[in-house]
């Protein structure tokens, strides 16, 4: 299967498209993201940088992971601490 088709929204985009035309898809199937900075510290190096968090609207939670750019670590929701 194309790497296209793997997310369900636009399967069901495509599908409206063939079955309806254009106009059968609306924006409210299409997803959007919303972004924010937040100021965190790296639990292993004590580095202070700024991450963005992404928060899909086909998704329940936002996404809470950074990669450190100083030493690497990968700093999931579970080790986040703001500053």
């Amino acid at each position: 299967m194309p790497e296209f088709l793997h997310d369900d929204w636009r399967i069901c985009a495509l599908t409206r498209v063939f079955t309806y035309g254009i106009q059968g898809v609306t924006t409210k199937m299409l997803p959007t993201i919303e972004t924010w900075t937040e100021h965190i510290v790296c639990p292993q190096c004590a580095t202070e940088q700024d991450a963005v968090v992404e928060n899909h609207n086909d998704e329940p939670w936002a996404r809470y992971i950074f990669t450190c750019t100083h030493c690497g670590y990968l700093i999931m929701e579970s080790k986040w601490s703001e500053q």
